[in-house]
């Protein structure tokens, strides 16, 4: 049979996607930013793409793009590994690193792609549990580490909402010789950084995307922080023009007008504070500290009321029968209108649910 030309290792994954269920009036699935860039940003990015001759390649690995990060990061450009978003980079660090036996730390619950790209390359995958509350336990990681060829953090974390202070990155760095992938794609919602540990210990990976504070989730465009002699042997499995002309030019207008960010993180933590606020007013909901633009909450009957939103057109995502996170689903904090809507279809279905049972 032709399927058995794939490697069983993939054939046993689930697979990355999601669902098609139409088109939502209120979407609060996938930790989007709410907001669209300003009219004038969009106008000046198409003006630059206008400029651009689509049928040559980009500049290899983007020289422009990366010096203008790198400085205003205080970093060398040749400590930074550019992608077509995030996820894309993860993957080629594990194809770089992992081999079969190879040993995974990570954290679950949490960013499923950690393990997918674990289980992909044949990797011994070592979970460490989290303390109740879903707290990440940052001595337990450390102390697992010790013979690790690379370890997966994401802090703040996804899907919980929770984070580990940077501080414990140094302690889990210093107690391994793997690498240490520090995936920061919330870190904006945070305020603080693992960029102090990366200084200090060559073994440790910075991960950022443009996909969620930015609101460039369609662009698709991520970057890698790291010792230059890492980042140089990453390249080597890089996809060639991951970055394409289009995404280049976008980024690098919106660079220019960054201010917006830090408009969009205020607006967003305070619609964060009302919704975890109204939220912890239903009776019978959980609903977890949270340092991202989304919300973890345990529901009474989560599967019935995650239909049930569905049919009502207000997506949200569900972790209901995924282990350790039985009950949950994940709102992401939209814009104030979107909130509204929301928190009154998600009363209206709890009333219902009251009412039948």
């Amino acid at each position: 049979m032709p399927i058995e030309n794939i490697r069983k290792e993939i054939r046993s994954l689930p697979g990355y996607s999601a669902p098609e269920r139409g088109r939502p009036l209120v979407k609060l699935d996938q930790n989007e930013c709410p907001f669209d860039l300003p009219e004038e940003v969009k106008q000046q990015a198409l003006e630059r793409l206008r400029t651009l001759a689509w049928n040559r390649y980009p500049g290899f690995e983007n020289p422009e793009l990366r010096e203008k990060l790198a400085d205003r990061l205080g970093m060398s450009a040749d400590q930074l590994l550019l992608g077509h978003g995030s996820n894309q980079i993860i993957y080629s660090l594990a194809t770089a690193v992992l081999e079969p036996g190879a040993k995974l730390v990570y954290s679950p619950p949490t960013f499923s792609l950690f393990e997918m790209v674990g289980r992909i390359h044949g990797a011994e995958l070592h979970p460490v549990p989290q303390r109740p509350g879903f707290v990440l336990d940052g001595q337990a990681i450390a102390e697992a580490a010790d013979s690790a060829r690379l370890v997966m953090i994401a802090s703040p974390n996804n899907p919980t909402g929770s984070a580990l202070h940077p501080d414990h990155l140094h302690r889990i760095a210093a107690s391994t010789s793997g690498l240490v992938l520090w995936d920061e794609a919330y870190h904006e919602f945070y305020g603080h950084t693992g960029l102090p540990a990366l200084k200090r210990h060559r073994n440790v990976l910075i991960l950022r995307t443009f996909s969620k504070a930015f609101g460039l989730a369609g662009v698709r465009f991520g970057y890698l922080l790291g010792d230059a002699e890492v980042i140089t042997e990453l390249r080597k499995v890089n996809l060639p023009f991951g970055v394409d002309k289009l995404s280049e030019a976008i980024v690098d207008v919106v660079l220019d007008h960054d201010y917006i960010v830090a408009e969009r993180v205020k607006l967003i933590l305070g619609e964060r504070q009302r919704l975890y606020e109204a939220l912890r007013k239903f009776p019978g909901v959980e609903v977890f500290p949270s340092e991202t633009n989304f919300l973890l909450i345990r529901v009474p009957g989560a599967v019935r009321v995650f239909r049930s939103l569905i049919a009502a057109g207000v997506f949200v995502r569900s972790f209901a029968t995924v282990p350790g996170l039985e009950g949950c689903l994940r709102v992401t904090v939209g814009a104030p209108e979107e909130n509204d809507r929301f928190l009154e279809a998600f009363g209206k279905v709890l009333a219902t649910q009251a009412v039948v049972e």
